[in-house]
């Protein structure tokens, strides 16, 4: 039961640090970060999607 109440306290920590952090970053940098992590894992899994059609699908999905 420590194990699972620290893994918590850690994932919630984590959580407060990304939700204040992300308020002093720029939007459109948020945006090329979240197309780029996009890129990457599909990447991971095998697909073959370029980059810039990775752009134009999360235009899509807006």
């Amino acid at each position: 039961m420590l194990l699972f109440e620290n893994l918590q306290t850690h994932v919630q920590n984590a959580i407060d640090v990304l939700e204040r952090k992300s308020m002093s970053y720029k939007p459109d940098y948020l945006d090329d970060i979240l197309v780029r992590m996009a890129y990457h894992s599909s990447a991971i899994e095998g697909n073959t999607i370029s980059l810039p059609e990775t752009v134009r699908l999360s235009w899509l999905a807006d």
